[in-house]
């Protein structure tokens, strides 16, 4: 999975499943609208692997700025693949993309990384939440909406202001939401027929394991007609029903409509 949009409503989709399951997970129950910033920032988390590609959402979301990072993270995954890949890997990628910032180490250390800068205060944490929910929004569809963006990240950053002034938010929401993000871009390559090197440096993560085991036929093309056209509209009603569920009642509500419906026809 390749074009932003379809890595934004994955990563919105797996922050909505992950949040549910935190609670039983560390004992932590974030109320509804942390679950939502951290809905945003793993769909802008879904994003950020690819600033190692020029002309990707990430790379080009924040003008000068994200083309200087993207730069920095391209030049920093070449020189870790050379250093580093073995003579599979050479024969079919230069490393620049689909290498380094799409291994589990990548994953773990922007988690980190996140968690560390948001625990050195509010202002970090509200520029964090305003950089990456601005990142998600412009791979969110419907794209090149570039004044919409920007209106609705300060107003996610000014809800998220609210948030960490009225309730206890650990460090570790937002800084794992974004490495979750992520994780589940890299995951969503690892079903195309390019694969990414997940498992690196494991020697586990040369060229023959770049698609996690899953077997050639039943990888797709990235940008291919199943993507681009039967894919957003499947993760866009995985999203809404999510949503859906976090309205209290609302599944028992649809569970009884439609035993209603059904004893009715019968």
């Amino acid at each position: 999975m390749c074009t932003g949009p379809t890595h934004a409503l994955q990563g919105a989709i797996v922050g909505l499943a992950v949040t549910a399951a935190v609670p039983t997970i560390v004992g932590y129950t974030p109320t509804v609208p942390a679950i939502l910033l951290g809905t945003v920032l793993t769909a802008g988390g879904a994003l950020l692997p690819d600033l190692d590609m020029p002309r990707s959402t990430a790379s080009k979301s924040v003008g000068p700025i994200t083309d200087v990072i993207s730069d920095g993270v391209q030049g920093l995954s070449r020189i870790t693949f050379r250093l580093t890949a073995s003579r599979a890997d050479r024969a079919h990628m230069k490393g620049t993309h689909r290498g380094l910032t799409h291994t589990l180490v990548a994953a773990a250390a922007l988690g980190a990384g996140f968690t560390w800068l948001t625990g050195l205060g509010r202002i970090a944490a509200l520029a964090t939440v305003f950089l990456v929910s601005f990142v998600a929004l412009r791979g969110l569809p419907p794209v090149e909406k570039n004044f919409t963006d920007l209106i609705t990240a300060a107003a996610i950053t000014g809800g998220a202001w609210w948030v960490l002034t009225t309730q206890p938010v650990p460090a570790w929401w937002i800084g794992g939401a974004i490495g979750v993000g992520c994780l589940t871009h890299q995951l969503g390559d690892a079903t195309t027929t390019h694969g990414v090197p997940l498992l690196w440096p494991l020697p586990l993560a040369g060229q023959q394991w770049r698609g996690l085991g899953i077997p050639r036929f039943m990888r797709f093309h990235t940008g291919g007609p199943f993507e681009s056209r039967v894919l957003p509209w499947l993760l866009g009603a995985g999203l809404a029903a999510l949503l859906v569920g976090l309205i209290p009642g609302a599944w028992a509500a649809c569970g009884h409509v439609v035993q209603s419906a059904l004893h009715h026809n019968s």
